[in-house]
């Protein structure tokens, strides 16, 4: 964020900050060449994404969804938040219910 001016993107021309915005797909391809391509590596960058959102939702899950711009918590179960399930069914066993 250094250098980056309020009405500038993070991540313009040469991955600095500027006024011109780089889409994700031009990412997507640089990713894939220089570091999955490159270097051998198998992870991108949603699989950061996916650890801090499982991370926050372990703590609030409706503000990870807030923090991923989603209007409800229903994406980051699906898709983000790789301990949802395992979530539920712990609060599930922990219910002292009698029938």
């Amino acid at each position: 964020m250094i250098g980056c001016g309020p009405e500038e993107y993070v991540f313009s021309d040469g991955w600095k900050p500027g006024p011109s915005q780089n889409g994700g797909e031009k990412f997507s391809r640089w990713w894939k060449r220089h570091v999955k391509d490159g270097l051998g590596i198998d992870a991108d960058p949603y699989d950061l994404k996916r650890l801090h959102t499982t991370e926050m939702a372990s703590q609030n899950e409706q503000i990870a969804a807030d923090f991923n711009s989603h209007a409800n918590t229903r994406m980051n179960e699906k898709h983000y938040d790789q301990m949802s399930e395992k979530r539920k069914l712990e609060t599930q066993k922990r219910q002292n219910l009698k029938f």
